[in-house]
């Protein structure tokens, strides 16, 4: 059997054979009424007939109240009136005999009468109404309601059909068997018309559909039915349809409060199930509707999947369309109560009494099936949190939505309508995204440790990310990583790899990286990038002895990346190898008081180098304390070594010969021997003992030779007696020691202090603690 509104007759005879005019013949050759006649004759006039399967389809057009076909008075009160007779003037207008009672006011009566008489209807009306006490006990309509006929195939008016849909009585079940005329008249809206309506289409609806039914009714095993159940059952959709969609409506009339998946459990799990043989045929009949409709519903996006589920509960267009933009239906954000009351001429409460009847309408018992909202909902979790824009377009490029669905609007309709989903937006920086609720955490992690990251040294990695976000307790993968910075507002990738990032829009002094190089351009310009990159690199050691917080956070980013982080600063310019700054640079106002100073004597030398002791001469004749130009000399990005104990300012030219001038003649000076004594202590660990210099800040120390390839080239973490941290000590493959500044600001080292250091070789730290010889040589 078909599920449309129509019937399919088995093993429909040649058309040629059976035309019209044939089975008429037959039909009255056999006695059968002349309505029957007439009726079948317009349903074969409008039959589709099928070639290749030899079945008919005939399309059931079924009278309503006051047209032929239907009776003037329901069957129900024909029969109470039954012995009641009409007045002269009806029989006389119906042409009906002389002792008629109401009992012939049945569908019989147009054949007599074609045309019935308006004040024939108005009378049967005030009849009724007159007798509304006398008949609230009576049913409207006796008997089974036919198995495949539809409630929309029944032609009632629309304020009849519109009673029953407020009532929840538009079932077949409740409309054949339980309502009453009192039921039925207690409905608010409903007068004794839409009574008579009621009662008298749907009687014509019924026997009507019963005689065009019997030309041919295919029986199937009972077993067959519950089987097309049970397939139906296990389809994805199954969960989500129900009657209580008003687009499933009139196919599921049966369905409330529960899915049709759920429903047909249930009813297959009946013990007795052979006693709902006729409810399970009646739901078997109707599944290739019920799949039709539900293809159609599938190949629908967003915005039409949406309008059409509105237009069926809000038929008026422009109240439907406004209702729709405050819920978001239509893919923009929501709009606000007020908005929407400005739109209709109502108030912020009315609308939102509007809005709640709308909600109120929608199945609660499961998600409203609509597969264009669950795609985009999966697209979405999968994805990596990206911005509201990012996924609007994500919503056109899969096909979801026409012109892109606002995440916000989207997230309100999954809402709305029982879709589980685990997205949120979140705002970062004024930039709203949208992510899933288990990533959000994740990337607020990492923006802010892509922002600290960024601010320790101008440029990170995706790996010191890795190992910050590892420290949060967050356990994430790289290729995750890359994802979730790409959406992140106001970072940029520096590389096609995406390792290296920047952050943009940061505050004037805020990155560290710009605040170096301005530095270095303020005295020479413009400089290579891998100059740049050695002063950072100094500059970085330097903060990162000082504040061993900052020792994983502060990478070096490599040439190529700084030269890609140049070109992405509107400040700078890259010509070949060489950066340099677009506008002029003074660097009185980049440099401190420490470096202008140190920088002022290096430029007032002749040949622009110096040794280190020359150097902290002058320095200290200009005011400069001991520390300051050990700190400064030691990681300043502004001075450069240009050999072994001689300086000069970065990126400044410089003669080799003045270079070697000044070497010679350090070399000439007499020394004093740093290293008193050194050896190895019983535990394996060694040992060497210095006199601290002047200034002592800047200790370097020369490692015996014979120790060397122990110490070799590495850096050891530095601690006091008590084991508390003081820096590191760094030595290098030539065989000097430095790193003691912090040490010398901590212990309050002077000129000639003996430092005793203890090497653990095993652990790479050393211990550093003031003694004096005589302890030493103990």
């Amino acid at each position: 059997m078909t599920a449309t509104s129509s019937v399919s007759m088995a093993r429909c005879p040649p058309p040629s054979r059976y035309t019209a005019k044939s089975v008429s013949s037959r039909l009255v050759s056999g006695f059968v009424k002349p309505f029957v006649v007439g009726l079948l004759l317009t349903m074969i006039s409008s039959c589709h007939v099928n070639q290749d399967t030899s079945t008919m389809t005939l399309h059931k057009e079924f009278a309503g109240w006051g047209e032929f076909g239907s009776p003037l008075l329901p069957g129900t009160l024909r029969e109470a009136w039954s012995r009641i007779r009409l007045p002269p003037w009806m029989v006389k207008d119906l042409q009906l005999p002389g002792h008629a009672t109401f009992a012939y006011l049945d569908w019989n009566v147009w054949l007599a009468t074609p045309k019935v008489p308006v004040r024939v209807f108005r009378a049967i009306t005030t009849f009724v109404s007159q007798r509304r006490e006398q008949i609230r006990g009576i049913h409207c309509v006796q008997g089974p309601w036919p198995l495949g006929l539809k409630p929309d195939s029944v032609p009632w008016s629309r304020r009849t059909r519109n009673a029953l849909v407020k009532a929840n009585l538009y079932r077949p079940d409740k409309i054949s068997t339980n309502i009453t005329f009192g039921q039925f008249l207690a409905i608010p809206s409903v007068d004794v018309l839409s009574a008579l309506d009621f009662a008298s289409t749907l009687e014509a609806a019924i026997r009507q559909f019963g005689e065009v039914e019997s030309v041919a009714v295919p029986i199937l095993d009972p077993a067959t039915y519950e089987s097309a159940l049970v397939e139906a059952a296990e389809q994805p959709w199954a969960a989500q349809v129900s009657g209580d969609d008003p687009r499933f409506r009139s196919l599921l009339h049966a369905i409330h409060g529960v899915s049709f998946r759920d429903y047909v459990h249930q009813l297959l799990e009946n013990p007795d199930v052979t006693t709902e043989a006729p409810l399970i045929a009646e739901l078997v009949s109707g599944l290739a509707d019920v799949q039709h409709l539900v293809n159609h519903i599938e190949a629908q996006n967003l915005e039409d999947a949406l309008s059409d589920l509105l237009a069926d509960i809000v038929p008026e267009q422009k109240r439907r369309n406004a209702i729709a933009r405050r819920l978001g239906w239509g893919g923009k954000p929501p709009s606000t109560l007020e908005e929407t009351g400005r739109e209709l001429g109502l108030t912020r409460e009315r609308i939102r009494q509007v809005q709640a009847r709308v909600i109120k309408r929608l199945p609660n018992a499961h998600p409203v099936f609509l597969p264009a909202l669950d795609n985009a909902l999966i697209a979405l979790e999968e994805s990596p949190p990206c911005t509201d824009k990012a996924a609007m377009a994500l919503t056109i490029d899969r096909g979801y939505s026409k012109v892109g669905f606002h995440p916000a609007a989207l997230i309100e309709a999954a809402d709305a309508l029982g879709h589980e989903h685990s997205l949120r937006r979140s705002r970062i920086k004024g930039i709203y995204y949208v992510s899933p609720t288990n990533a959000d955490g994740q990337v607020r992690a990492l923006a802010a440790t892509a922002r600290r990251l960024a601010g320790a040294s101008g440029a990170f990695s995706v790996f010191h990310a890795k190992r910050e976000c590892a420290k949060l307790a967050i356990d994430i993968e790289e290729g995750r990583i890359r994802e979730l910075l790409g959406t992140i507002p106001g970072l940029v990738s520096l590389d096609s790899d995406r390792d290296w990032w920047r952050v943009t829009g940061l505050p004037d002094g805020r990155n560290r990286l710009v605040n170096l190089a301005k530095k270095m351009l303020s005295v020479a310009s413009p400089l290579s990038a891998k100059t740049m990159r050695d002063g950072v690199a100094r500059a970085y050691r330097g903060r990162a002895s000082s504040n061993s917080s900052l020792r994983d956070s502060m990478a070096v980013p490599p040439v190529s990346i700084l030269r890609s982080f140049f070109e992405h600063d509107e400040d700078f310019f890259v010509e070949g190898d060489f950066v340099g700054c677009r506008s002029p640079l003074d660097y009185r106002d980049q440099l401190g008081s420490v470096e202008q100073a140190i920088v002022e004597v290096l430029r007032s030398c002749a040949i622009g180098v110096l040794d280190r002791a020359a150097l902290a001469r002058s320095a200290l004749e200009r005011g400069l304390g001991e520390a300051s130009f050990g700190a400064v000399t030691s990681f300043s990005p502004v001075l450069e070594r240009a050999g072994i104990g001689v300086w000069k300012i970065r990126g400044v030219t410089v003669d080799p010969s003045a270079v070697e001038a000044v070497q010679q003649r350090a070399r000439d000076l007499p020394r004093n021997r740093r290293v008193i004594n050194y050896g190895w202590t019983v535990d394996g660990k060694i040992w060497i003992a210095v006199k601290a210099p002047h200034p002592p800040m800047s200790m370097v120390v020369g490692i015996p030779p014979s120790l060397k390839d122990y110490i070799g080239d590495r850096s050891f973490r530095a601690t006091l007696g008590d084991g508390s941290s003081c820096g590191t000590l760094t030595s290098k493959e030539q065989g000097t020691l430095y790193g003691f500044y912090t040490f010398a600001r901590a212990a309050g080292l002077d000129e000639g202090d003996v430092v005793r250091m203890t090497f653990d070789l095993l652990t790479s730290t050393v211990t550093l603690d003031i003694v004096d010889e005589e302890a030493l040589e103990e």
